[in-house]
């Protein structure tokens, strides 16, 4: 998974509206969303860099 920012929508992205910001999501991603666990985005700091950290909640 990753994180871009991008001012563009495209006819396969699926929007997305979570606690009033939009999202746009490619719809490759769709499978991620749909498996029922919670996915969070943060941002952190560390000694190693900065950057957003995604969890979809899945267990390997």
């Amino acid at each position: 998974m990753g994180l871009a920012l991008d001012e563009s929508e495209d006819t396969k992205d699926l929007l997305l509206n979570n606690n009033g910001i939009d999202i746009l999501l490619d719809r490759d991603m769709q499978r991620y969303i749909d498996t029922g666990a919670p996915v969070t985005v943060n941002y952190q700091e560390t000694p190693y860099g900065a950057g957003f950290f995604i969890e979809n909640g899945s267990r390997c």
